[in-house]
């Protein structure tokens, strides 16, 4: 009985923040503005796409993992290597970016 209210208290949970956030980013309250795009050239960074998306889906592997469980799981390896790598990719693009890819490189 208790692990069934717990199950649907969390549930509640997560689909009221999800409800709040996606409320507050519709009516502009969360400013999203240059969250995907570079921050010199105004263009659309794809280091910055993946980064997001990897978290977003760690995040819902995580949350689904946790609700099938009906407790709080730790995070498993794959999904740490996967945020890990992302994270890596996102650093390596931003510094090919500023110092080879405009020609300002010393070497």
């Amino acid at each position: 009985m208790a692990a069934t209210f717990m199950y649907y208290f969390m549930l509640a949970w997560l689909a009221a923040l999800a409800a709040l956030i996606g409320y507050r980013l519709l009516t502009g309250r969360i400013n999203t503005r240059g969250l995907l795009t570079d921050g010199t050239t105004g263009r659309l960074s794809p280091e910055r796409l993946q980064l997001l998306l990897a978290v977003l889906a760690s995040v819902a592997v995580f949350a689904q993992d946790s609700l099938a469980n009906q407790a709080f799981m730790d995070p498993s390896a794959y999904m740490l290597t996967g945020v890990a790598g992302s994270q890596g990719l996102y650093v390596v693009g931003k510094f090919v970016r500023r110092f080879v890819g405009n020609g300002k490189a010393s070497t």
